[in-house]
């Protein structure tokens, strides 16, 4: 089955459930094209903006996913923004994520921006999620989130200003993504690490879970 979707506008819908703005699923080649999704309000969690599940060949490309409410009353909170389910172990799927903008949403739980599972042959590029934010008590804003995935090629995306505890972004956020990366380059470690995505975040909200390293000469 071809899936193809291409040049849509949802916009300035008010959805008292949850928010699927673009779903294609079960697809052998599925094209999730040029599809606006804008303005809209939902009270409900685990909503997605433009939605591929368990697709072979897929491509998700110049989609706008931009000032969307997902006042979620879920722990979930929102799944995805832009989100992708391929075939599971599948080493051949061909899975193209380019060109897509994701701006501006929020949400009282998680925003994920771009959010792959499974599958194989991943190409990830030229992808905008800036400026969205989460408020909830398990608050998270994500830019790209990648789950078992193979090969994956992620090249010249921008993740920007996602903020996960309700501020308004400011200029600790760039303090803060320096020091993760000084860190990682001087330790050859990363500061949070843990076997599990939750755990993850979890420790990242206590500096006293930072590990200790020792730096050779």
């Amino acid at each position: 089955v071809n899936a193809y979707i291409a040049g849509n506008i949802i916009e300035k819908n008010m959805i008292l459930g949850r928010i699927f703005g673009v779903f294609s699923q079960y697809g052998d080649r599925t094209e999730l094209n040029g599809n606006i999704l804008r303005y809209n309000k939902s009270k409900s969690g685990y909503s997605y903006g433009i939605y591929a599940n368990y697709g072979s060949d897929c491509h998700l490309q110049n989609n706008i996913v931009l000032s969307n409410d997902f006042g979620s009353s879920s722990s979930q909170g929102v799944g995805a923004l832009i989100f992708a389910y391929a075939v599971k172990n599948s080493n051949w799927n061909r899975m193209i994520v380019t060109g897509n903008q994701v701006d501006s949403n929020t949400s009282l739980e998680q925003i994920f921006g771009i959010s792959l599972f499974q599958g194989g042959n991943w190409i990830v590029k030229s992808n905008r999620v800036a400026d969205n934010k989460s408020s909830g008590s398990w608050g998270l804003a994500t830019g790209l989130y990648l789950n078992t995935v193979g090969n994956t090629e992620v090249v010249s995306n921008i993740f920007s200003k996602n903020n996960g505890d309700g501020e308004s972004y400011n200029f600790k956020a760039d303090v803060w993504s320096f020091g993760i990366i000084m860190f990682e380059i001087l330790t050859g470690c990363l500061p949070f690490d843990s076997e599990t995505f939750k755990s993850v975040n979890v420790s990242g909200l206590d500096v006293g879970e930072i590990q200790e390293v020792s730096i050779e000469d």
